[in-house]
């Protein structure tokens, strides 16, 4: 397996999309660098990028996991994100040319889809979609015809905490969890890696780890 740095990666991307490849999925683990990467891709290629952040489910909804600080919602696993409206989304850009899509508006501060948003979309050759289980949807992809490449972007899991934590700091609208709150999370953050966004990282095209400078 090689693995590219930020600058490499970013460019093997790229060279993948000048050879036909229209749909990139940025796939990885929270904290990461997969929204850096993604905006990187997009600005080079002047396409959008497809947030599944934006296509979770309500946290009703989401499956709850165990840890040592109580249940928490386990936001890794597939049950999490609305798959058949993201995959409506990519269909809509890349197979039918539509130049605006409706994407849910979610809120973070609930937990839930407060309504939905028409985006404009600037280009429908290529497609950057960004989520940790951003690889789920290749198969679906395959089947429709859009050329795709998979890429995960790696960091270690203790820089990624200090990552999120960093990024919720900066955030005014976060609150501030007690230290028993943020152990649950990360453990629950932890688990759900190890199942579902890790092994990822053995099938993709491109691996990035972002802060390796090769």
């Amino acid at each position: 397996m090689i693995i590219y740095s930020l600058e490499s990666g970013t460019y093997e991307c790229l060279s993948r999309a000048a050879k036909g490849v229209s749909c990139i999925l940025v796939g990885g683990p929270s904290g990461a660098g997969k929204s850096t990467v993604s905006a990187l891709l997009a600005s080079e290629l002047g396409c959008s990028v497809l947030a599944l952040d934006d296509f979770y489910r309500d946290k009703v909804n989401v499956p709850l996991e165990p840890t040592k600080g109580g249940l928490r919602p386990q936001w890794d696993c597939p049950e999490a994100v609305d798959w058949e409206l993201a995959l409506g989304c990519i269909q809509a850009i890349v197979v039918h040319n539509c130049l605006s899509i409706g994407v849910p508006k979610y809120s973070f501060e609930t937990d839930s889809r407060v309504s939905m948003k028409d985006v404009a979309v600037p280009s429908s050759r290529y497609l950057i979609v960004d989520g940790a289980l951003a690889h789920i949807i290749l198969p679906a992809c395959v089947e429709l015809g859009i050329s795709t490449v998979t890429v995960y972007v790696h960091v270690d899991l203790a820089e990624r905490v200090r990552r999120i934590a960093d990024r919720n700091r900066a955030n005014p609208r976060r609150q501030i969890e007690s230290e028993v709150a943020a152990v649950a999370r990360v453990s629950a953050m932890a688990k759900g890696e190890a199942r579902w966004v890790l092994p990822q990282m053995e099938k993709a095209d491109i691996v990035i780890q972002s802060d390796v400078d090769t």
